[in-house]
């Protein structure tokens, strides 16, 4: 999920709380059966680079693109601090 409204700090939290909620509520055993594994590894990465603000979606895709190559090109896979 990348941030690109940089207005109101408050607003961008509760979208996260929505996103989370939403997503576990989706995923129980209930609904599908051996979800819980797929859900318990399951990750977002959540870019937040005032950079973005106000950007169109196909520079945010232009902007993961590189950051991902990047990480790959210097095998570095858990430092997501680039994105």
């Amino acid at each position: 999920m990348v941030r690109t409204i940089y207005g109101d700090d408050a607003q961008w939290q509760e979208f996260r709380r929505r996103w989370h909620k939403a997503i576990q509520g989706q995923m129980v055993a209930e609904k599908v059966a051996g979800i819980e594994e797929v859900r318990d590894r399951l990750r977002f990465l959540w870019v937040e680079d005032r950079m973005l603000d106000g950007t169109t979606p196909d520079t945010v895709r232009r902007y993961v693109c590189l950051s991902i190559r990047v990480m790959l090109a210097n095998n570095n896979y858990t430092d997501m601090s680039i994105v």
